[in-house]
């Protein structure tokens, strides 16, 4: 998955007023109408003629195309992304943008079975859909896990619309984006060019603060900027809009942690079952309680973890995606089996957002438990 694909991508809600050849004279490269709604199509397009036709008129007019689709059963994730794969593959699309919005945040709050529905949605969309381009809009401080969406390539769209809520900048957007793990290269902020009480955002500010953040932007919605003040701020968000992504972060304070670290030398390499030349399984005991705990509080295991026992389902799902983005070089596969590497990771690991934000993985019972082992 690449997500230079983006580069230059506009959104699109009622495709009967939108206008490939406006849009391709703009500097456009490509453009995403709606293409459902839950478990239907769109109430203003209900047989998806209007966007067929738009979508034969942007390949006419040299536009790349996609589609997006608002989410909202977070209870049936999977049916929800089998059903906008099979809509999005029906139309021919190689590229589609799921909008989770307000169904599926859990609000950073991991014992919210919300925390994980984002996860289980990105593997069956992944499974019904393995080539297509996937990107996910949120609202701009989203506290869902994005771990299977990053593991299905997906490129991450947080909301900025500023006329809206003024405190949804593209600094704040992003911050928090890679605060839950997204990498500055999968971040392309949506920016609204749309008016709220007759006013638009200040498209130089949406510029500026892109340019601070290294990341490029893609407008949102095409079709309600055919006004002369409209064209006027697709023209000058233009460089922003085309920007490719960098992958470079820009340079960030480093934060205060806490004081001190949970004082938790290690006490033994942990296997799961399938792991026998390692001695596994490892025998059951608090430690691992306490191991499963902390990754939970992490934000990568489902809350709560009360099992003492280091299975290959948790081995091979939380304890690897946590090596993944915090312990292992990009180039080393993670195993799964908990070490003294992984140990002072999940030691020193303090948790980005939501209610627990600042505070270490391993909470206060979960370092009693690790010490009683």
């Amino acid at each position: 998955m690449s997500s230079s694909a983006w580069v230059g991508l506009g959104f699109v809600a009622t495709a009967q007023n939108a206008s490939p050849d406006l849009y391709a004279s703009w500097g456009m490269k490509g453009i995403a109408p709606q293409i459902a709604y839950g478990f239907s199509t769109p109430g203003n397009d209900p047989d998806l003629g209007y966007t067929r036709a738009l979508l034969n008129g942007a390949i006419s007019a040299g536009l790349f195309v996609a589609g997006w689709a608002w989410c909202d059963h977070w209870q049936e994730p999977e049916h929800e992304a089998e059903y906008h794969a099979e809509v999005a593959q029906s139309l021919g699309l190689p590229m589609f943008i799921a909008n989770m919005e307000e169904p599926y945040d859990a609000h950073g709050d991991s014992t919210n079975p919300k925390m994980w529905a984002p996860d289980a949605y990105a593997q069956a969309f992944r499974a019904a859909a393995p080539d297509m381009e996937l990107a996910v809009t949120t609202t701009p401080r989203w506290g869902s896990s994005g771990n299977g969406l990053r593991d299905a390539g997906a490129c991450t769209m947080p909301q900025c619309f500023t006329a809206e809520v003024p405190g949804a900048t593209i600094p704040a957007a992003v911050d928090h984006a890679r605060s839950w793990g997204w990498d500055i290269s999968t971040i392309r902020p949506l920016v609204q060019v749309y008016t709220t009480n007759g006013v638009r955002p200040d498209a130089n500010t949406y510029n500026a603060d892109a340019a601070a953040k290294g990341v490029g932007v893609v407008p949102y919605i095409l079709e309600q900027a055919h006004d002369d003040e409209g064209r006027e701020m697709i023209s000058t968000l233009q460089p922003s809009i085309l920007r490719p992504p960098s992958g470079i972060p820009p340079e960030q304070p480093e934060p205060e942690p806490p004081s001190p670290a949970p004082d938790l030398p290690f006490k033994r390499p942990l296997y799961p079952p399938d792991a026998p030349q390692k001695g596994g399984p490892s025998a059951p005991g608090s430690d691992i309680e306490a191991v499963r705990r902390a990754t939970s509080r992490a934000g990568y295991a489902p809350w709560p973890q009360t099992s003492k026992e280091y299975s290959n389902d948790f081995a091979h799902g939380p304890m690897e995606r946590f090596q993944r983005d915090h312990v292992l070089a990009p180039d080393v596969k993670p195993t799964g089996w908990y070490g003294s590497a992984s140990h002072e990771a999940l030691r020193l690991f303090i948790i980005p957002s939501g209610p627990n934000t600042g505070q270490y993985a391993f909470d206060a019972y979960s370092q009693s438990l690790y010490r009683s082992a």
